[in-house]
């Protein structure tokens, strides 16, 4: 995700300064990893932003390097989710976060197998509940047994789910199985991939709006939880199984959004004063 600092003045007279910005606050940080691998769903392999949560246990496993999580029930409008709880460790106004998700597969059994019949969905919120309550969020949604995609925002819309804005795709060539999805306060990046490369790649501006309004009364700054939900929805009566998610790994990494310093803010103002004399 690249920040453009220059806009409104000339490449060539600033590209200097740019490079130097750019450069600036470009080292990201691995804040969370799980390969599956331990057994314990609750403990990721290595975490500064906090332990997994888990709605219910029920219908979840972690064997093999392979996470699988299932809703809580056959009714229509269950799901299971798992969490990293609100930290200031995840924070899209202070810091770009990327996620990576490989070996990814959403499937379901009963009322449930048909691609018709439910969603994943994965993104950040203000608060620690759903993606459809009292919270601010964004969320990735991946549908038909992982040939559609749906990719937006919600923002002071407690009553809603996340929006499809950014990216509303169907009918893919094949099933995802993997992404990497790059957002801060104002942008977005997506790749997913299949088996056999990538399906789609993308990137834009939205608006997550401020930090300040960020949350429902929590006055929380930014600070986020990183929520994975598996939902029932659109099955045929009557009711029977449930839909599932499962992946293979997951890697978080926050990189700061640099904020011009004081000297660099002067040497712009004289390498543009500079320029205006000159013409």
């Amino acid at each position: 995700m690249k920040r453009r600092f220059c806009m409104g003045f000339r490449l060539g007279t600033l590209i200097g300064a740019c490079v130097v910005m750019v450069a600036w606050g470009a080292n990201g940080a691995v804040v969370l990893q799980d390969g599956f691998n331990n057994g314990t769903i609750s403990t990721p392999d290595f975490s500064t932003v906090g332990n997994w949560s888990l709605d219910s246990a029920t219908n979840a496993s972690e064997a093999g390097g392979i996470l699988t999580v299932g809703t809580q029930n056959s009714t229509a409008s269950t799901s299971n989710n798992l969490r990293i709880n609100t930290t200031s460790g995840l924070n899209p106004f202070t810091s770009t976060v990327q996620i990576s998700v490989r070996e990814f597969d959403l499937f379901g059994t009963g009322s449930y197998e048909p691609a018709t019949a439910g969603r994943f969905r994965l993104g950040l919120v203000s608060e620690n509940g759903s993606f459809f309550g009292a919270n601010d969020g964004f969320a990735l949604e991946i549908n038909n047994n992982g040939l559609g995609a749906r990719l937006g925002t919600k923002l002071n819309a407690p009553s809603a789910d996340p929006n499809s804005s950014a990216v509303n795709l169907s009918g893919l060539a094949s099933a995802i199985t993997g992404f990497d999805l790059v957002v801060d306060f104002d942008s977005w990046e997506l790749i997913l991939y299949s088996d056999s490369g990538i399906l789609y790649e993308g990137e834009g501006a939205w608006s997550l709006g401020t930090a300040a309004e960020w949350g429902t009364g929590t006055a929380n700054v930014g600070n986020s939880a990183l929520l994975l939900a598996v939902q029932n929805a659109g099955a045929v009566a009557p009711l029977t199984g449930f839909k599932s998610f499962s992946m293979g790994s997951i890697e978080v990494t926050t990189t700061v959004i640099p904020e011009p310093s004081r000297a660099m803010l002067l040497m712009l103002a004289g390498i543009g004063v500079a320029f205006w004399r000159k013409r």
